[in-house]
């Protein structure tokens, strides 16, 4: 049984260390930081609130590091776009989320 899972482990992790489902490499807090030009306080508040999606990964008791794929980030900008294109289309005023 041992072997089993050892195997199947493998099979999902390719040679650069990328998951072969999807070969698109995952991206930490402060890439997408500088990638947003924003402070990674920043980037955690919008997964916390604003609903950007993050692969959370819990560490230790009371620690997380977080993770990213680009695709879903630019995703994520682009529908946030649209709402408030939308928004000052029918003559809304785009706000931001209150906590």
């Amino acid at each position: 049984m041992g072997t089993t899972r050892r195997a199947a482990s493998k099979s999902l992790i390719a040679n650069d260390g990328r998951n072969q489902r999807n070969a698109e490499p995952l991206l930490t807090a402060k890439q997408v930081a500088d990638f947003l030009q924003l402070s990674r306080s920043s980037i955690t508040r919008l997964v916390d609130v604003e609903g950007l999606p993050a692969f959370v990964i819990f560490l230790n008791p009371g620690k997380r590091t977080l993770r990213f794929r680009e695709s879903e980030v630019e995703k994520w900008l682009e529908g946030r776009r649209e709402r408030q294109i939308t928004a000052t289309l029918n003559g809304a005023r785009y706000t931001r989320r209150q906590t």
